[in-house]
């Protein structure tokens, strides 16, 4: 039985399972915001977005997506959350989990980085393995 599930595995996968070490995390600490703000809204209900990004290496529609174009629509997805959180008054995003985040750009984490600071959320980042160009992030409101 153990044979067969391996053999199933290695179709759907393209291969043995593997053990791999992973990077440490990157954990951006946000500056002081006021006690108001919280994670938890008046409610007592925790807010959650779970977003695909889309990262800029696989992006293909109909071409290849070029670093300055991935950039500007970075800019844009973060505008979306800031507008989000600005129209929610007392109902902040509590977490934020994001798919396809391009970690390998320095000016994409950067605009990412100055979001949580700016909005009082912590940014934890943990790459792909095999040295893809994306990994996973996510933002916990303080």
């Amino acid at each position: 039985m153990k044979l067969l599930l391996t053999m199933v595995f290695d179709q759907l996968f393209g291969g043995p399972l593997q053990s791999i070490e992973t990077p440490s995390p990157i954990t951006i600490t946000p500056l002081p915001i006021s006690a108001q703000s919280s994670l938890l809204t008046t409610n007592d209900e925790i807010r959650l977005v779970s977003w695909n990004l889309l990262a800029t290496p696989y992006v293909r529609s109909p071409s290849r997506e070029s670093e300055e174009d991935g950039l500007e629509r970075c800019k844009q997805q973060i505008a979306y959350l800031s507008s989000t959180n600005a129209n929610s008054t007392n109902h902040l995003v509590g977490i934020i989990g994001l798919q396809e985040f391009w970690c390998t750009n320095v000016t994409y984490t950067k605009l990412w980085k100055e979001f949580a600071l700016k909005n009082g959320y912590t940014l934890h980042i943990l790459p792909r393995v095999n040295g893809k160009a994306d990994g996973c992030a996510m933002l916990l409101h303080s």
